[in-house]
Formats: C-alpha cells, structure tokens, sequence
C-alpha cells in the first residue's frame, strides 16, 4: 500500500486551484439561489399582471357585449314589422319607424331594407343617396356576408368595412324569411370609429396595451380595427374573445411593464450577484489563508519540504502501517550538506538559501510522489520511503550523491557541494521513529567523518 504525501505546498500553495474553486462554486451556489429567488418574484409579478389583465378585458368585453347588444336590439321591432305587412307596405310608415329607431340610438349611421338583393329603403336618406338602390349582389366587399346572413338565416356583424357611401362602420345584416323563403334583408350600419369610442374611450388605460380584430365565421380573422396590430404578434399577450352575430371578436391585452418595478428588480439582482462576488471571494481567501497557516504550521518556508513536526507525524502512521505488512521494509534517509558552512560563511546567507532551495529541488527529483521529504534545520534533510526494497534503497542513495554533488551556479561562481547520507531500515535498525531517526543520524555522521579522512 502507498501513501502519497504532499510535496513542496509552500510554493505551491499560490497556484492551488482548491481555494480558487471552492470561491467559485460558492459564488455560483449564490448567484444560483438568488437567481431562482429573483425568477420567482418575476413571475409572482407576471402572474400578478396577466390576473390584472384579465380582470380589465373582463370588464371591456363586458361594456363592448352591452354596447353592441343595445344597437343589434333596435332593429329587431321592424324585423317583425316588416314579415307582418310584407304584402302591404306602407312607405311613410316605414320610414317613420326608422326614424324612431334612428333617433333612439346612437353610434348608428344608417338603417337600410333591402327587398330581395336591392336596397330599397334607406334613412336618413341625406348622405346615404349613394347607397339606395344598389344590389348587394354587385358590391364585391358585401356581398360574402349578405350570403352568409342568407345561407344560415341568421343575423351576421361584418366589419369595419368601407361604405359606399364613404367611410366606415360595422353592419349587421338580418336576413327576413317569409314562409320559410328569403324576402330581404335588413341593415344597421354602425359608425365604426364612434363606436369604439364610445365603447372603450372611457376604459382606456394607459398600463395596458389593447388590440381588437375582427374573426369570422371561417376562423378567419380581419383586420384590427383598434389598437396596434403588432399585438396579435406577441407571444405573451392575454387573449380574449367576445362572441358576435356570425363570428367574433377577439382582444389581445399586455400590461405595461412598470418601469419602478423593473427598476427595483434590477438593483436586486444586481445587489444579489455583488452580494454573491463578495461570498466567493470571501470563500477564496478564507481557505488560501487557512492553507496558508497550515503551510507555515507543518512545511519549511524556504524549501517547500515537510518541517520536523510533519516528518515525526507521517513517520508515526507509516511506521503503524507497516507493522500491519508482513515482509514490509521502509527507510529512513538522514544526511546533511559537505561544504555547506563554508558556502555560507563566505557568500552569506541569500547564497546558501540558494543552495538549500536547489538541493531540494534535486531531493524532489528523485523520490517517488508517494515518498516524503523533509528538512530538518540548517543543512539538515530527511527522506522516508515506504514499500521499498534494498536495490531501490541504494539506487536512490547513489542517484541523491550523483545529484547533489553537481555545480550549483550563482551568478559567476559554481558552488560545490556534497551529501553525507546515513540510512535506517524499519524493521532491521528499529520499529520507532525516533530509533530510526537516531540511526540513520549517526550513520550519517559516520559517513561525513569517512570522508573527511
């Protein structure tokens, strides 16, 4: 079984990516929760508004069925008149009761009896000359509802259309049948533009968007006759229909959006997102601090190597490790640096710096990740190696002499130095750390003072 010990944190410790993401993911978990709080209050906002919405196309469907109910009402008296004395038509009598009517209403342009397809009776006569006379059947634009009102014997509200006689309105056409047989046709035409004023000029209001268009019996629909078009167009709107003779009417509303609540909605998400940064970095620094005193609490500052408090800790659990493993073997390297005081005497203290942070970094090259190296003070190193054999054991000794002893350069000089390596073997030298540690120091010893001689 190997153990991986960490190698060099206190260099490293900058570049780790650990505090880097635990910030990130906390200021995304943040911005996340904050999202979804800020997508729920807009859409307790947008279910608040469509609710408002239908409530005021409620109330304009209502007002618009009165109204055009009470004008379609007025023509339904000389309908029966008119199947009663069809054989016996009086003409004043006639125009009598469509100047009654006429005076009754309002939003009414015209009334108009049609006998068969021609129209024959028109009031007021003044500004309608055009239209009597004419036969339903040569004017293109009305003739598809006139044959529609026929075919399905019912009345039928067509519009706005253009006049003959100039401009525009809403007509309803209710066919007479006698005996069952088509006789003719009776006509209100409705000023379309004082119609919709009357019916809605009272209710407009400005947070709201209103289109109205007119659907026939085909599904077909017309064009808008108030409001913008466009409207139809937008996927968000509330629709709503009103029923009327031979088709429908069909509103499309969209509330404004309040620029105050927008306005707050924002500065929420952006105080949220800031709130969240500030997390994330809070997060980041708290951990890179917290790595930081871990690393002053258990590596040398100027190697990056494990300090002797970390050493006796990992050698404790390896040591309890492998007396679990039978046929196991570990080793305690233990050596200091040959010429190191006079490097330091001689070229200060920032060049034997230099020296110990190169030896290090030769000691790292060597041994395998899951090996620990470790400084003990001044000149001073320790490597333990676990679940070796001893043909490693003395290659690496050979490859950390080798290593070592190459010239290290500072600025024009070649610093030269050496490794006196002593060397304990678990279970063989000791099954304690501090057996081994004293060990492998006193052959270390040894091995410095052989080749002093």
């Amino acid at each position: 079984m190997k153990v991986f010990f960490p190698q060099s944190p206190v260099k490293s410790a900058g570049k780790s990516n650990i505090p880097w993401l635990a910030g990130f993911f906390a200021c995304f978990g943040f911005i996340f929760l904050f999202e979804l709080l800020f997508q729920t209050e807009a859409r307790k906002i947008e279910y608040e508004n469509r609710l408002q919405t239908i409530s005021y196309g409620s109330v304009l469907l209502a007002h618009a069925d009165r109204e055009l109910n009470s004008l379609l009402f007025i023509s339904s008296g000389i309908g029966g008149y008119l199947a009663a004395y069809h054989q016996k038509l009086d003409t004043k009598k006639i125009y009598a009761i469509l100047a009654n009517l006429y005076s009754g209403g309002k939003n009414i342009r015209n009334f108009g009896i049609a006998i068969g397809y021609r129209l024959t009776y028109v009031h007021p006569l003044k500004g309608n000359e055009k239209a009597l006379g004419l036969d339903y059947r040569n004017i293109p634009q009305q003739w598809p509802q006139v044959e529609q009102a026929i075919s399905s014997g019912r009345g039928i509200l067509a519009g706005p259309i253009q006049l003959v006689q100039g401009g525009s309105g809403f007509i309803y056409r209710h066919p007479i049948f006698i005996q069952g047989k088509y006789w003719g046709m009776l006509s209100t035409v409705i000023d379309a533009d004082a119609f919709v004023q009357n019916a809605f000029g009272d209710l407009q209001n400005d947070d709201f968007d209103i289109a109205i268009r007119n659907i026939n019996a085909k599904g077909e629909a017309g064009e808008t006759f108030f409001g913008t078009p466009a409207l139809f167009a937008n996927k968000h709107v509330v629709v709503m229909t009103s029923e009327v003779p031979g088709g429908k009417w069909e509103f499309a509303l969209n509330a404004k959006k309040s620029s105050s609540a927008s306005t707050l909605l924002l500065v929420a998400r952006l105080t949220g997102y800031l709130l969240s940064l500030f997390v994330g970095f809070g997060v980041y620094f708290f951990l890179h601090d917290r790595a930081k005193l871990t690393q002053l609490a258990l590596y040398d500052s100027l190697t990056g190597l494990a300090n002797r408090r970390l050493l006796i800790d990992q050698l404790e659990q390896t040591l309890s490790r492998m007396s679990r493993i039978d046929d196991s073997l570990c080793a305690v390297f233990f050596f200091d640096l040959n010429g190191f005081k006079k490097i330091n005497d001689r070229f200060g203290h920032k060049v034997g710096d230099t020296v110990l942070s190169t030896v290090a970094q030769r000691i790292r090259a060597e041994i395998r990740v899951s090996d620990l190296a470790a400084r003990l003070g001044g000149d001073e190193f320790v490597i333990v190696i676990e679940n070796t054999s001893r043909e490693h054991i003395k290659n690496l000794e050979q490859r950390l002499r080798e290593s070592i002893a190459q010239p290290i350069k500072f600025d024009d000089f070649d610093l030269h130095t050496s490794a006196a390596i002593g060397i304990a073997l678990y279970p063989h030298d000791g099954r304690k750390s501090e057996d081994l540690l004293k060990i492998a120091d006193e052959r270390m010893y040894d091995d410095k003072n052989k080749n002093r001689t």
